[in-house]
């Protein structure tokens, strides 16, 4: 039996395209669309990442329909987006991944329209609009916010950076795990970088680059790898 407990997230997913991604890192990315609770007018691309992720299946089957018979009450509301509590699957599979319990892993379902996704996976995972702000992106880094601003800055937030002496250059910030950093905070995550052909082998690996707001410094960010092969100055280390 299914015993589901529905996650209010501030979305339904209602998807024809649900997409994963998984990478060695550790983390998997769902993205999907969805209806906003507070506007249900229209439909929105969002990624749901999960941190710390022990297995993954991809179910091509209709969830509500193939697994009817299985789930033990009505659901309300219905997200899209579950906890299985009490599952026998995840404590079967416990023991293969974490023998001693010590990691506190839970068992999740993401529903689309005509598949699904289960995960084996911790409780740490975050929920953002606008996934395209992490397709190809330039490099990897290490963010450092300075609490010059007065507001967290979000997914997709695009301000310029130091990329070399003289040189400020706009990307789009994407921050793993969370939707956004506190002004004063820190995360990695990555950065796609307006034209970089403009600005080529400018960044190596440890170099620290100053996020600015015009003329401000609001943080640093500090490259971890570089994934355009144009940026990078091959000769430097950091």
């Amino acid at each position: 039996m299914l015993n589901l407990v529905p996650i209010i997230f501030g979305y339904k997913i209602s998807t024809l395209d649900l997409k994963l991604i998984y990478t060695e890192s550790g983390d998997v990315k769902i993205q999907v669309e969805a209806k906003s609770s507070q506007d249900s007018t229209r439909y929105r691309k969002i990624e749901i990442v999960f941190a710390f992720v022990a297995e993954a299946r991809c179910i091509s089957l209709p969830f509500y329909e193939s697994n009817y018979t299985l789930i033990e009450r009505q659901l309300e509301p219905l997200t899209g987006f579950y906890e299985v509590a009490d599952s026998q699957y995840l404590q079967e599979r416990i023991s293969i991944y974490d023998p001693k319990n010590r990691d506190g892993y839970h068992h999740y379902i993401i529903a689309g329209n005509d598949g699904y996704v289960e995960l084996i996976a911790r409780p740490q995972y975050s929920v953002a609009e606008n996934p395209a702000a992490n397709d190809n992106p330039d490099v990897e880094v290490d963010f450092e916010f300075t609490g010059m601003r007065k507001h967290p800055v979000q997914i997709g937030y695009q301000p310029v950076h130091m990329v070399k002496a003289g040189y400020l250059a706009t990307g789009v910030h994407y921050y793993y795990c969370v939707a956004q950093l506190a002004a004063d905070g820190k995360g990695a995550g990555t950065i796609k970088f307006i034209k970089p052909e403009a600005y080529p082998n400018c960044l190596w690996i440890g170099k620290k680059i100053s996020i600015q707001e015009g003329s401000r410094i609001v943080g640093y960010a500090t490259i971890r790898k570089i994934f355009n092969p144009v940026l990078a100055d091959n000769t430097k280390q950091g």
